[in-house]
């Protein structure tokens, strides 16, 4: 039916984050790794996983945070945002090889999104090139599923930055 209750389990976010609505939001206050658990509700099902979040301290190097992919669900619209901190804005993002994305993936800017025709595992690599030329290449797996059952698909949590704004969308 659409409608998800989120709540953290035996765990707590980063001084300065927020958990709405299935969003986790604002701005952390101090740089270090944080292990949470997060616990979805929706039509009488739950679903339960953990995640961490690595906060960076300022002036990071060009450093991919995003670490993983959330899934994908058959026949249905997914979008996730690509997080690079560090190094001088702005970023450019491009696929990391010659074989493109996978059919129905499309890359614009930090945004990757399409929607999936078959279930299964595919290979995402991303390169992303800083203003003073720096680069990094980050390569995923896509994991595309049927739909079904509540589930938690978002993956890892993006790493954020310390004195930065960190959005991450529960899914």
């Amino acid at each position: 039916d659409g409608d998800y209750e989120w709540s953290l389990k035996r765990s707590w976010l980063p001084d300065g984050l927020e958990l709405e609505n299935g969003i986790i939001s604002g701005i952390a206050e101090r740089p270090g790794t944080f292990v949470i658990d997060l616990e979805v509700r929706s039509r009488g099902q739950v679903a339960e996983d953990r995640f961490e979040i690595l906060v960076l301290p300022p002036n990071a190097p060009l450093t991919w945070v995003s670490r993983a992919l959330p899934a994908g669900f058959l026949g249905a619209d997914s979008a996730t945002r690509l997080i690079v901190p560090g190094g001088p804005p702005p970023y450019r993002f491009r696929p990391a090889t010659t074989l493109g994305l996978p059919d129905g993936l499309e890359l614009q800017d930090d945004l990757l999104f399409g929607r999936f025709d078959r279930p299964g595992r595919y290979p995402v690599a991303v390169t992303v090139i800083d203003d003073a030329g720096a680069s990094a290449r980050r390569d995923f797996d896509l994991v595309v599923r049927p739909s079904g059952n509540v589930s938690v698909t978002s993956g890892q949590l993006p790493d954020g930055q310390l004195d930065e704004p960190y959005d991450a969308r529960l899914l």
